[in-house]
């Protein structure tokens, strides 16, 4: 009935593969896990998980990246419908998977779940990740209803197998970020509407704050690429908050200032950033200075 596709990088997923497998068995659901390694570096007891039944464990000699990685486990998956779960997930409901079978009863055709974060920070180091991600990722399935497609996350969602191949992840996006903001947008496309229902899985993978800084620039890049490469994407530039914010900077003629001055405010910021105070909206200002200097 279900495969379930969790692409691996560097993480252990025993207990999170042992909790749906505990899951499965108490409702009783034909489910698969596919266990996508791409190339992990440091050596986790995941392989030992296939059982040659319901865990398939596949390596990745070379790193294909997320989009491609993600790519590969529908393809390989046996069942109609696919559900994504990045590795870094911890199971918050003992019911995940009866909520996603409801959806499946109920014919739809994709499905997102959310995502939750612990009440606190492991400590400062972690603070940025841990506060954007409770105040941007995490959204209240309220607020996920008023623009559906536009809160689609990789993270964790359901979909028809048939729907997901007709899309796929753009493979293209070989760096990390914004694969599901185009994803969402593909949907959107094709008029179909994501539906959200209250599902959180728990985002355990909490970057240090520089790493966290790193990563989502490498997303700017991925945004940039969006932008210049994919046809009519002007819809998708206006759901972005960063490029709506620089769209009106733009109208008041601030972006030049904004580069002028980017060798010294850029370094600054992201020093601030990292070491004193984490500020969501320093943050952004350093994400508008980045596009701002990659963009003049």
């Amino acid at each position: 009935m279900l495969s379930v596709c969790i692409p691996v990088y560097n993480f252990d997923v025993t207990k999170l593969v042992n909790n749906i497998l505990q899951q499965a068995e108490v409702a009783n659901i034909d489910i698969e896990i596919l266990i996508g390694d791409d190339s992990s570096t440091n050596k986790f007891n995941n392989k030992s998980l296939d059982d040659g039944f319901r865990v398939r464990y596949i390596y990745n000699k070379k790193n294909l990246g997320r989009s491609k990685n993600r790519n590969q486990l529908a393809e390989k998956a046996k069942y109609n419908y696919l559900i994504f779960i990045d590795c870094d997930a911890k199971i918050k409901s003992k019911n995940f998977l009866s909520f996603y079978i409801a959806s499946i009863v109920k014919k739809q055709r994709v499905v997102c779940g959310g995502t939750a974060y612990t009440k606190k920070s492991q400590d400062k180091n972690h603070t940025l990740h841990w506060k954007y991600g409770t105040k941007v990722e995490a959204k209240s399935i309220e607020e996920r209803k008023k623009t559906p497609n536009k809160s689609f996350s990789s993270f964790n969602f359901l979909i028809e197998k048939e729907l997901f191949l007709s899309i796929k992840f753009n493979e293209n996006l070989t760096k990390y970020g914004h694969e599901d903001t185009l994803f969402g947008y593909e949907l959107k496309k094709r008029n179909i509407t994501i539906i959200q229902i209250d599902n959180p899985l728990i985002h355990t993978g909490i970057e240090e704050n520089r790493v966290f800084i790193e990563k989502s620039l490498i997303g700017i890049d991925n945004l940039i690429y969006i932008i210049k490469n994919i046809e009519n994407s002007k819809e998708l530039i206006s759901d972005i908050t960063l490029l709506k914010f620089y769209k009106s900077l733009e109208k008041k003629k601030i972006l030049p200032f904004l580069k002028v001055f980017y060798p010294l405010l850029f370094p600054i910021s992201k020093y601030i950033l990292i070491n004193i105070t984490q500020n969501i909206t320093l943050f952004n200002f350093l994400k508008i200075l980045y596009f701002v200097k990659k963009n003049l």
